[in-house]
């Protein structure tokens, strides 16, 4: 076994707006007292099941319970690639940060089949968040070959931990023609680490936009939700700022949040440029890759059909209706292949900038839509010989 160290809207339809806006946040916590625990090391490998969230790349979130400051573990992890995923092979591992070193027991890792991965982790005094985190990834840079991307996170000693630490706020449908302002709720589950009243815990909002309301929702003596409200006409291009302090007024503890609410699209269509290509069977096609970044969410109902792929993806060329086939699909993306007549290439190849229509109707419960204009390269050169 080797060891290696490294340091590595959505378009509105006539009924309303489809789009998701991802709250990007600092939480740091003050704490009053810290316990330190060297040499802690894990006996039994933590299973941890990829998902192959695009073709060929794969993803996993790692869960590592009693990480505290200063202090050094080994811990290793059993990965496992599910029976109908593809088939990986890793490439040498590339980390975040240098308080990360790596070893695998093996390099191929095919569709139902497993490796245990060694982590030695080092978390130093200087760790101020309360959220450790990492990433450890597995790219070749080469086309074609597998990405495995694993996000290693920890919760350090605090006050306060959150069950979604990802802070991602979500618009759904709303209509357009409703002149009043529209409030944008979400919730954020938590849980004391010390015994504290949640009921007596003060809410102190500092520098936050106008436009977020914050107030805690206590559930029980140890649970409570911080619940997040934002107008949604103000946040504009730029986004609105948050900035709010939760205390405990007995310990004088407090956990502070900071962050921008931002807008972006719920779907996304890849690659930037579209290529036409000839098949083994002579006939022309274009791929693309439809991404819903909302739909593997906590929010949304677990196998939930509607969320597999889009309704309905229609594309054109040179103001030509093209035939569209989903050829695969999985929760929250979906490969399309596109079939190009022979007879447009002529006409294509006589314009300066020719580009395609995509249109993509997802069949979520936003009923997400995105239309995007691709590119189209060269199609001399993108036909096979």
């Amino acid at each position: 076994m080797t060891k290696e160290s490294f340091s590595g809207m959505a378009e509105r339809r006539t009924v309303g707006i489809r789009a998701i806006l991802v709250f990007a946040v600092s939480v740091v916590f003050c704490i009053g007292n810290s316990r330190t625990v060297h040499g802690a090391e894990t006996r039994s490998p933590i299973p941890v099941v990829l998902r192959e969230t695009q073709p060929n790349l794969f993803e996993a979130r790692v869960n590592l319970d009693g990480i505290e400051i200063n202090s050094n573990r080994s811990v290793v992890l059993k990965l496992s690639n599910p029976d109908g995923n593809s088939p990986i092979t890793l490439s040498k591992p590339v980390a975040s940060c240098g308080c990360l070193q790596v070893a695998v027991s093996d390099t191929r890792l095919p569709a139902g089949g497993e490796i245990e991965i060694v982590l030695k982790v080092a978390v130093d005094r200087n760790q101020k968040a309360p959220i450790w985190r990492q990433t450890v990834s597995f790219d070749s840079k080469k086309p074609g070959d597998s990405i495995v991307k694993l996000e290693i996170v920890s919760r350090v000693n605090g006050l306060l931990r959150f069950d979604d630490d990802r802070f991602l706020v979500q618009l759904y449908e709303h209509s357009v023609d409703d002149g009043d302002p529209k409030l944008l709720e979400r919730r954020f589950a938590f849980y004391a680490t010390e015994p504290i009243q949640i009921d007596k815990l003060q809410l102190i909002q500092n520098q936050s936009d106008p436009a977020v309301s914050v107030s805690i929702d206590p559930l029980d003596a140890e649970r409570g939700e911080l619940v997040l409200r934002i107008d949604e006409t103000h946040i504009g291009d730029k986004g609105v700022k948050l900035s709010c302090q939760l205390r405990d007024p007995e310990s004088g503890q407090t956990a502070s949040l900071s962050g921008v609410v931002v807008r972006r699209s719920a779907l996304s269509v890849v690659p930037s440029i579209l290529r036409i290509v000839r098949n083994e069977e002579g006939k022309l096609d274009a791929h693309v890759i439809v991404l819903n970044h909302a739909a593997d969410r906590q929010s949304h109902d677990e196998g939930d059909p509607k969320e597999a792929s889009p309704i309905a993806i229609e594309a054109s060329l040179a103001g030509r209706k093209l035939r569209t086939n989903v050829t695969q699909a999985g929760k929250g993306f979906a490969r399309v292949g596109i079939r190009i007549p022979e007879e447009l290439i002529s006409q294509l190849n006589e314009l300066s900038k020719p580009q395609m229509s995509i249109q993509v109707y997802w069949g979520d419960r936003r009923m997400a839509t995105k239309r995007t204009l691709l590119p189209v390269s060269a199609f001399q050169s993108s036909l096979a010989e």
